[in-house]
């Protein structure tokens, strides 16, 4: 994939899915996805009860879990994106083919039709983020999360399981800001393992994601 260039993609991207993407049929229960996936639909109370489960059963290491199984879910999925560029764009044998723009149009189509949100990527102080609307995850739990933190720990996993293949590099990701905290948006930094780990030091030793990656921009800076 060509580099990510400064500025701001389409906030939401023009709908470039095959018709009928998703379909559901009452009468026999089913959800399929491009006419060859079965899918289920998951519901915020599901969501809800499926963090408290983790939480309860695996207590400090919950944000853990939670990054590995989407780490893996990302990792899954890109085959699935993939077989939907090779129908949407005609002489495209690789996802990788694909322009920024003709990419970001369609996993945001994909994401949106899932019900998961949209995003944008966009390049903040030469670090790499995504940026995603309508987090389903915040909109499950926004009545039981009260202490102010990121909780988008299953997304963050996607993002770098799935950008991992694309790129072939071992990518990372950490939630910066979290709409649950108030923000407009959810913004996830996506890096090298070695960066993402250093500011996982930094939040264990009491810091909050954004202040960790402040402290990080600026011995950056020092070190230039």
């Amino acid at each position: 994939m060509p580099d990510i260039k400064d500025e701001r993609p389409e906030k939401f991207a023009d709908v470039v899915l095959p018709e009928n993407y998703i379909k559901h049929s009452p009468v026999t229960a089913e959800i399929v996805m491009n006419e060859q996936h079965r899918v289920m639909a998951l519901d915020t109370v599901f969501l809800s009860s499926l963090h408290q489960f983790i939480r309860q059963n695996y207590g400090e290491h919950y944000s853990s879990v939670l990054y590995k199984t989407g780490f893996h879910w990302g990792d899954q999925a890109y085959q699935s994106i993939e077989k939907l560029a090779l129908s949407v764009y005609s002489g495209v044998k690789s996802i990788k083919e694909l322009s920024m723009p003709q990419f970001h149009r369609l996993f945001t189509n994909h994401l949106a039709a899932m019900g998961w949100g949209n995003f944008e990527l966009k390049r903040r102080d030469d670090f790499l983020f995504v940026d995603l609307y309508d987090s389903l995850v915040v909109e499950s739990l926004k009545t039981h999360e009260k202490n102010g933190t990121t909780v988008c720990d299953l997304y963050a996993g996607f993002f770098a399981g799935i950008f991992s293949r694309i790129s072939n590099m071992p990518l990372a990701c950490l939630e910066i800001t979290c709409t649950i905290e108030g923000y407009e948006f959810c913004s996830f930094l996506l890096d090298n393992e070695e960066t993402i780990g250093q500011l996982k030091q930094y939040v264990g030793h009491g810091m909050t994601p954004l202040e960790a990656f402040q402290k990080l921009k600026k011995e950056i800076g020092e070190t230039v």
